[in-house]
């Protein structure tokens, strides 16, 4: 996990809130959500991972985010 989101994750109070991370990596991101869920305290959903550095993969990323948000957004609306 970069510093930067992992000062902001120990110095913000995300307890009671529900997250959907989001993950850029060049290797293995396995304990990266874990690792967000102890230092928050927050609800975290299945996160998405995306790859860097590899040829070609931008427009497999683009439809990846795409499919996700689309899978939040109907989860969010049962809730309504």
């Amino acid at each position: 996990m970069a510093s930067a989101v992992k000062k902001f994750l120990q110095q913000t109070d995300l307890s009671g809130h529900e997250l959907y991370p989001v993950a850029t990596h060049g290797g293995k991101p396995d304990h990266v959500f874990t690792d967000m869920k102890a230092l928050t305290g927050a609800a975290i959903h299945p996160g998405l991972t995306l790859p860097y550095g590899r040829k070609g993969n931008r427009l497999d990323s683009v439809e990846k985010v795409s499919q996700y948000v689309e899978t939040i957004s109907s989860q969010c609306l049962k809730g309504i």
